[in-house]
């Protein structure tokens, strides 16, 4: 059947005439009704006729933006059985449902949705005895997004696990979502939660894309391997379009500990520290340092998951007693990562003992008569708990009625002599042991002394005339008779080569003596030998030979040979 003219007051069904009097009435409107294309839906008419005992005629389906009806139900025929006709607009995808026990149930079904079918339609329903009624009915085809791409903000098209990304960095990622009726929302998702603050939207109608950024200022530990997923939708018809990436994140070592903790470590004892780094992906990269030397040749590591673990084998001298050992954990491809935990060393070591005079005094000034201050020096952890002093062989004591004072680490000898000469040594001790400090030579300059006196020699052969005298500075000199009572008196020093002739001219040389100069205090006369002169022409010379003592043995010798003289006599000051 064609329809080819549409009136409100006709029935386009030919043959069939309506009343033109108060027949037509509009019927409350209907919601609007939502399809996805693709979909089937159902637009709904009510049949419900206006009394008991009324009855349905002819049911005609408008769609407004067409001039005949796209379906319709005739059940005018005299046997009562109504007849179905579609139109070609439909494409056979249409049918309608009376429902017979339900009147208001009935409904039009367009299956295959397309985008054509979206309109406003009408349904108008003849009655046999009561008049026609309408039904208004809206349709909204709705077509989902057709393409879903998440870019960077380079324009990048990404997919799967983006990043390895910083701890910390900042990230954008952008969302387009093409086509789409009406355009769709598009919404960020972080793994649980929905983020809508950090993103901006943008829409170009003309070309149906809608762009979304999202702006992640800080990537935190808790955002590894989340899913971000973008979601585009039109409809709640129908699950969002998504498309989604994984987050690799690159995290810094969240924790670095020290877990050997020793109270003390005795100097050259083999140790082993331990430090566990925590959380870092890639595994963190653990290195030690003491006092900003690097130690990893004497370290070994182990790796598992983000946990590294790291053993440094030492032995700590006495050099590294409270140096500060540090392990620095750090991401190797995070920069400013680094982790730090330190541990204060704290090495036992026996005493480092230094003996010395004290700075006052000098080894070469220290005369017959003073006092000398030698003071140990120890270096030690934990501290000396004992000090001793040795001279030579023999351990000292404090005896200050001898002279002999011992004054925390300073040892104090009095009245010094020649007895005082030698060696000296300080022993210190802890609790990892006692050391001893290398020699301190003491020399003491005092008062030259006779060693060997002769009192007669003989002529016509060659003969030696000695002054010998122990003595630390081999100084010695002829002099005639001389005052010696200012013996102390600072003279200009003489110092005679290893052999020096003298010549004696005359008998008024005669009383000459051994002088010995003595550095420092001047020129002192030896009360050792007085050559008597008994006739003229005295050779004489010094020379200096030593004997296996302390101090070389200054001697001075005067050789006499003339045959004029009958005697030489030697005689006692």
């Amino acid at each position: 059947m064609m329809c080819f003219g549409f009136h409100k007051h006709s029935s386009c069904v030919p043959g069939i005439k309506l009343k033109t009097t108060n027949i037509f009435s509009e019927g409350t409107e209907y919601p609007e009704m939502h399809a996805v294309i693709g979909s089937t839906v159902s637009l709904p008419c009510n049949l419900s006729p206006p009394s008991p005992d009324d009855s349905i005629s002819l049911v005609l389906w408008y769609r407004l933006d067409l001039p005949n009806p796209i379906y319709t139900l005739d059940a005018r025929s005299a046997n009562g059985e109504a007849k179905h006709f579609a139109s070609k607009v439909l494409g056979g995808r249409g049918s309608f449902n009376p429902s017979s026990q339900r009147p208001t149930a009935a409904s039009l079904t367009l299956e295959k949705t397309t985008e054509a079918d979206a309109g406003e339609y009408r349904c108008r329903v003849d009655f046999r005895r009561g008049r026609t009624l309408s039904w208004l009915v809206k349709l909204s085809v709705i077509v989902p997004t057709n393409k879903l791409l998440i870019k960077d903000k380079d324009n990048k098209t990404l997919s799967g696990t983006i990043g390895p990304h910083k701890e910390g960095s900042a990230l954008t990622l952008i969302c387009e979502s093409y086509g789409g009726l009406p355009l769709p929302t598009v919404t960020w998702r972080r793994g649980a939660r929905t983020d809508t603050t950090d993103q901006t939207t943008f829409v170009d109608t003309e070309k149906e894309i809608v762009r979304t950024e999202l702006f992640i200022d800080n990537l935190k530990r808790e955002d590894l391997l989340t899913d971000i997923v973008c979601s585009a939708s039109n409809t709640n018809l129908t699950t969002p379009i998504t498309s989604s990436v994984k987050l690799d994140i690159s995290l810094n070592p969240s924790d670095v500990l020290i877990t050997t903790r020793q109270g003390s470590i005795s100097a050259g004892e083999r140790i082993e520290f331990t430090c566990v780094s925590k959380g870092s992906r890639p595994p963190a990269r653990i290195t030690w340092w003491k006092d900003g030397k690097d130690l990893k040749r004497y370290a070994t590591d182990e790796v598992n998951g983000d946990v590294t673990t790291s053993k440094l084998f030492l032995s700590p001298t006495s050099e590294d007693h409270d140096k500060i050992l540090t392990c620095r954990a750090e991401n190797p491809v995070n920069a400013d990562s680094a982790l730090e935990d330190q541990l204060n060393l704290n090495v036992y070591y026996a005493p480092i003992v230094t003996a010395t005079l004290a700075a006052s005094q000098s080894n070469e000034l220290i005369r017959e008569g003073g006092d000398v201050y030698l003071e140990c020096l120890a270096q030690a952890n934990p501290p000396v708990t004992q000090v001793r002093w040795r001279f030579k062989t023999k351990t000292l004591h404090h005896d200050p009625n001898n002279g002999v004072s011992m004054r925390n680490s300073t040892l104090v000898l009095q009245n010094v002599g020649r007895n005082h000469r030698g060696r000296y040594r300080c022993l210190a001790a802890n609790l990892e042991g006692e050391s001893a400090s290398d020699d301190v030579n003491l020399r003491v300059q005092y008062s030259p002394v006779c060693v060997d006196q002769r009192t007669t020699i003989r002529v016509w052969t060659k003969n030696y005339v000695s002054c010998s005298v122990p003595a630390p500075q081999r100084w010695l000199s002829w002099i005639q008779q001389l005052d010696v009572r200012n013996c102390g008196h600072p003279v200009v020093q003489q110092r005679w080569d290893v052999q020096k002739r003298r010549q004696v001219h005359s008998k008024d040389e005669a009383g000459l003596r051994c002088l010995l100069l003595v550095r420092g205090r001047g020129a002192c006369a030896l009360p050792c030998s007085t050559v008597v002169q008994k006739n003229h022409t005295i050779y004489s010379w010094c020379r200096y030979v030593s004997d296996n003592s302390s101090y070389p043995l200054g001697e001075k010798h005067g050789v006499l040979s003339h045959n004029l003289i009958p005697f030489l006599s030697l005689t006692k000051m």
